[in-house]
């Protein structure tokens, strides 16, 4: 009684994991399928800000001192800019990749008497 008493449990206990398991996968793939998807879209201002933890306005700077390229990096769709998440994420791991540049520190102000 004692022994089948214990593997009945084990065999719960088995097709709980199991079960669980199969979940896991399922989430997984949901997962790598958005991931997919995202690494195609085109992202929004705001999106590409959260998505790389910069401001959007730092972002919008990027543009306008053409680090980040029209048609390469992003297109305009209306009066909407969209980036291109792939070559947006792709020059983002090259820039953190090249060697710094020397940055000189800026003039210190002086107080007037």
């Amino acid at each position: 009684m004692l022994l089948s008493e214990a593997l009945r449990r084990w065999a719960q206990t088995t097709n709980e994991l199991h079960a669980r398991q199969l979940e896991l996968l399922v989430e997984l793939a949901s997962y790598v399928e958005s991931s997919e998807r995202s690494a195609t879209a085109y992202v929004t201002t705001r999106e590409l800000s959260q998505r790389t933890g910069m401001a959007q306005s730092s972002v919008r700077a990027l543009c306008v001192s053409a680090k980040l390229v029209e048609g390469e990096h992003y297109v305009w769709r209306g009066r909407r800019r969209l980036f291109i998440w792939a070559a947006v994420d792709a020059w983002l791991r090259a820039s953190r990749t090249a060697s710094p540049e020397v940055v000189p520190f800026p003039p210190a102000r002086r107080r007037r008497a």
